[in-house]
C-alpha cells in the first residue's frame, strides 16, 4: 500500500507545482488584459492619457466589462465634481474671492451642484439596466445627463473668461471638463458597441 501511496503523492505534488505557476501567470495576464482593455477604450476619448490614468487604477474591478467601465467613469467624474464643489464652497466661505470673482464663483458652485445631480442620476440609471429590453432608453437618459454635466462644467469655465481666477480653480475646472468629456465618450462608445 505504501508503494501505491508514494506515486500518487508525487503525482499530487507534481500537479500542484505545475498548476500554481500557471494560475499565477493567468492572474498577471488578466491584469494586463484589463489595463489593455481600459487603454483601448480610452483611445476613443478626447483626453486618452487622463482617461487611462483615472480609470486604470480600477482595472481589477472593471476587468473587460464595458458596463463597469462606463459606471466607473461616471463615478470618478462625479467625485471630481464633488471635490470641485467642496473646494469652491470653502473658497467662498473663506472670502478669498475678489469682487469680480465672487459672482462667477457662486454661479460655478451652482452649476457644479447641477452637474453632481446629473452624474448621480446617470449612475442610478446605470443600475436600472437589467436587460436588453430597456437598454437604449436608460442609456439615452444617461447621455442626456452627462452631456448636461459637460455643459455645466464648460459654462462654469466660460464664466471666468476675462477674470483673474486662481490657478487651482482654473486647473480643477479644466480637469472636471476633461473628465466629463471622457465619461461622455465612454458612454457613447458603450451605446454604439452594445
Amino acid at each position: 500500500m505504501t508503494t501505491r501511496f508514494l506515486p500518487n503523492y508525487f503525482y499530487d505534488i507534481f500537479m500542484f507545482l505545475l498548476l500554481v505557476p500557471a494560475s499565477t501567470i493567468n492572474t498577471i495576464e488578466g491584469i494586463r488584459d484589463n489595463t489593455d482593455f481600459i487603454r483601448v477604450s480610452c483611445k476613443t476619448t478626447e483626453y486618452p492619457a487622463l482617461c487611462y490614468s483615472t480609470l486604470s487604477k480600477y482595472a481589477s474591478t472593471i476587468k473587460t466589462s464595458s458596463s463597469l467601465l462606463t459606471k466607473t467613469a461616471l463615478l470618478v467624474t462625479r467625485e471630481a465634481a464633488q471635490n470641485a464643489s467642496s473646494f469652491m464652497s470653502n473658497y467662498l466661505d473663506e472670502k478669498k474671492t475678489s469682487p469680480t470673482e465672487d459672482g462667477p464663483m457662486k454661479d460655478c458652485k451652482e452649476l457644479l451642484g447641477d452637474a453632481i445631480e446629473e452624474l448621480t442620476n446617470s449612475i442610478v440609471e446605470m443600475d436600472k439596466i437589467k436587460d436588453h429590453k430597456n437598454f437604449r432608453f436608460h442609456m439615452s437618459n444617461i447621455e442626456t445627463w452627462v452631456s448636461a454635466a459637460l455643459t455645466d462644467a464648460s459654462t462654469c469655465i466660460d464664466g471666468f473668461e476675462g477674470k483673474t481666477v486662481t490657478t487651482i480653480v482654473k486647473k480643477m475646472m479644466d480637469d472636471l471638463e476633461e473628465r466629463t468629456s471622457n465619461a461622455l465618450c465612454i458612454v457613447n462608445s458603450y451605446v454604439s458597441h452594445y
